[in-house]
């Protein structure tokens, strides 16, 4: 999957890619080898909950180049929140964030 060349703005979440874990083991669904290249993505979140974020994507192999993550104040979540196993993020442009430019952390459920 290819999101590029995009303007996302003034959402809950920009942008969302979520895997699903199976019950009894591993994952059902997995997002994998997604790609946000070259967008302007800005203005998404909310004013009073911490866990809505501009980007939020968890998967496997995701490509993330040369996209401006714009974050406006009044909005309470992260810029731009990964998830994501095996994950190239470069060339971007992240400016803003109420709880930091990027969160990089473990994936939940995939």
């Amino acid at each position: 999957m290819v999101i590029e060349d995009c303007e996302i703005t003034d959402n809950g979440i920009g942008i969302f890619g979520n895997s699903h874990e199976g019950v009894n083991g591993p994952a059902e669904l997995t997002l994998q080898n997604l790609t946000i290249r070259g967008n302007y993505v800005h203005g998404n979140g909310d004013a009073t909950t911490l866990g809505i974020h501009n980007v939020y994507i968890e998967g496997h192999g995701c490509n993330v180049i040369g996209n401006y993550f714009g974050h406006e104040a009044g909005k309470v979540g992260t810029n731009y929140k990964s998830r994501c196993s095996h994950e190239r993020f470069y060339a971007n442009y992240v400016y803003g964030g109420y709880q930091g430019l990027l969160m990089l952390i473990d994936p939940q459920s995939g």
